[in-house]
C-alpha cells in the first residue's frame, strides 16, 4: 500500500465526478489502487431501484448481483444499515469468520465472482436515495486493515457531499424543466420511475380535476382507468428506458377533458445520482372544432393515415365515407380506427368522437389554440 495515506488529487476527482458522472469509474479505480482493491462500486437504491456505476474491476460483480437479485438478500447491507455508522467498515466488523463462510451472499455470489472481503458504507442524501460505497478484494487478499479502513474514512465527508451536490443539481435541473415548460402554458412534472414527482409546477398543481399528489409525493390521475394507463406506462419506462413517448386520453372531474403525455428521459451512463424517468405533460382540452390533422399527429403519435380516419370521425363522416373519400378499403379504416381508440384510451367510438370534439392546444394565458387545418 505505497499510496495509502496520500489523496493524490482524489478530493478534487471526487467533486469532478457529482459534475460529470462519467468520471465516476474511474475515481472509484483510484480509490481502489490506493487501498489494494480490486475495484470500487457505488450505487443508489430507492424503491426497489438500484442504479449504479463501477471500476473495472468490479463491473461484472455487481452485475452479477443486480442480475441475481442480491439486492434483496444483501447480508452485508441488512447488517450494516441498521448501524447508521458514519464511517467505513468490513466484513469482520459485522460477521464472524464463520458466518461468512456459511452465508449466500458469499458462497454463492462473491467467492464465485472473485471477491469476498469489502470494506463498505452507506450515506443517506436528502432525494431519498441509500448511496453505497463499496470496495472489494479477493478472499486470497484478505480482509481490511485499519490504515486502509481510516484512509476511507478520511475521503467519506467528500464522498457523502458529492452524493448531496448531485443530487441538488438534479433537482434544480428538474425544476427548472417543468418551469420553463410553464413558461409556455404546458403543465408538467417531472417524476421516478415509481409515479414519485421530483418537481411539479403550478400549472399542474392546479390541475385538480385531473391530478392528485397523494403520499409521498406519488402522482396518480382522477380517472380510473386513466390512472391504470398511468400506471402501466410507467412501468413500460421502468423496464424500457428507450421506448417511445406515449399519450392518452384522460376524464377527470365534472367530465372534464385532458390529454396525458409521458416522455421517457434518457439517462446518461454512469449517472446514478439522475432518479428522474420521465417528464409527464397534460393538455386539457377545450369543446372546439375537430381538431387538424397535423396536431392530432402531434397529441397521440397518430399516422399520417389514422389521423386522417380521426379528423374525418370528428367531422361527422362515417367508417364507409370515410373509405369512399380516402380511396380505401372499408376494413383499412375500421382498422385504422382500432389503432386510434388504442393510442386514444378510447374503449369505443363515442367516447373518441367526444374526445375529438374537446381537443386544442392552450396559449400561456390559458385560452385555447383553435386547431385550424395547416395549409
Amino acid at each position: 500500500m505505497s499510496r495509502l495515506g496520500k489523496e493524490d488529487g482524489l478530493t478534487d476527482r471526487i467533486y469532478e465526478a457529482a459534475i460529470f458522472p462519467e468520471l465516476w469509474p474511474n475515481v472509484l479505480d483510484n480509490l481502489s489502487h490506493a487501498i489494494s482493491s480490486a475495484g470500487g462500486i457505488l450505487f443508489a437504491a430507492s424503491a426497489g431501484e438500484i442504479r449504479w456505476t463501477s471500476s473495472p474491476g468490479t463491473f461484472e460483480f455487481m452485475r452479477a448481483f443486480v442480475d441475481g437479485g442480491w439486492d434483496k438478500r444483501n447480508s452485508r447491507a441488512a447488517r450494516l444499515a441498521p448501524m447508521k455508522y458514519p464511517g467505513f467498515v468490513h466484513d469482520l466488523d459485522i460477521f464472524t469468520r464463520e458466518e461468512i463462510d456459511r452465508d449466500p451472499f458469499y458462497t454463492e455470489l462473491c467467492r464465485p465472482k472473485g471477491v469476498g472481503w469489502a470494506a463498505g458504507t452507506i450515506v443517506n442524501v436528502p432525494n431519498g436515495d441509500m448511496m453505497v460505497y463499496s470496495f472489494d478484494r479477493s478472499m486470497d487478499a484478505g480482509p481490511y486493515d485499519r490504515p486502509a479502513i481510516e484512509f476511507l474514512d478520511t475521503l467519506r465527508p467528500h464522498l457523502a457531499r458529492a452524493g448531496l451536490m448531485a443530487a441538488r443539481l438534479h433537482l434544480e435541473r428538474a425544476k427548472s424543466a417543468v418551469d420553463t415548460l410553464a413558461a409556455v402554458g404546458l403543465p408538467a412534472a417531472v417524476l421516478r420511475s415509481e409515479g414519485r414527482a421530483v418537481a411539479a409546477n403550478r400549472l399542474l398543481e392546479d390541475l385538480t380535476p385531473h391530478v392528485r399528489i397523494c403520499a409521498f409525493d406519488r402522482m396518480h390521475l382522477v380517472s380510473k382507468r386513466a390512472d391504470a394507463m398511468f400506471a402501466a406506462g410507467l412501468r413500460q419506462i421502468e423496464k424500457l428506458p428507450s421506448m417511445r413517448p406515449l399519450s392518452f386520453a384522460s376524464r377527470g372531474l365534472d367530465d372534464e377533458r385532458a390529454v396525458i403525455h409521458l416522455l421517457p428521459l434518457r439517462r446518461r451512463a454512469h449517472d446514478i445520482f439522475n432518479s428522474a424517468a420521465c417528464i409527464v405533460l397534460i393538455t386539457p382540452v377545450a369543446k372546439l372544432n375537430p381538431p387538424a390533422e397535423a396536431l392530432l399527429r402531434g397529441l397521440f403519435d397518430l399516422t399520417p393515415a389514422e389521423a386522417k380516419v380521426a379528423h374525418a370521425l370528428g367531422s361527422g363522416a362515417t367508417p364507409r365515407a370515410i373509405a369512399r373519400d380516402l380511396g380505401v378499403s372499408y376494413e383499412t379504416v375500421r382498422n385504422h380506427l382500432k389503432t386510434v381508440l388504442a393510442k386514444t384510451g378510447s374503449h369505443r367510438q363515442a367516447n373518441l368522437l367526444g374526445l375529438l370534439a374537446t381537443t386544442s392546444l392552450p396559449r400561456a394565458n390559458g385560452e385555447p389554440v383553435r386547431s385550424e387545418p395547416v395549409a
